[in-house]
């Protein structure tokens, strides 16, 4: 029989183990944006390199199919939003 210390323990390891899995895809699923972006000619940046430098843009949010994203036309700030598939299509890149 365990005790509730050890229970506690094995808990505790499966807890660390599980967020250190969602570390690494949320690492992952940023890499991935940023090479997306990058292939349309963006990078990706905070609001403060929005403001100053065309070529970036911010990432507002992201759902299961879309990402909504911030950037600097010039003459006015626009939310604009790209679904992944055409984020990753090979054609909308060219």
């Amino acid at each position: 029989m365990t005790s509730k210390s050890e229970k506690f323990r094995e808990l505790l390891a499966k807890e660390r183990c599980l967020q250190s899995q969602l570390s690494d895809c949320e690492t992952a699923q940023s890499r991935m944006l940023k090479k997306a972006f990058k292939n349309l000619g963006l990078k990706l940046g905070n609001f403060g390199d929005v403001i100053f430098d065309q070529s970036y843009i911010k990432v507002i949010e992201y759902t299961d199919c879309a990402v909504r994203y911030c950037r600097n036309t010039g003459v006015k700030f626009e939310t604009c939003e790209i679904s992944f598939e055409d984020l990753l299509d090979p054609e909308v890149t060219e």
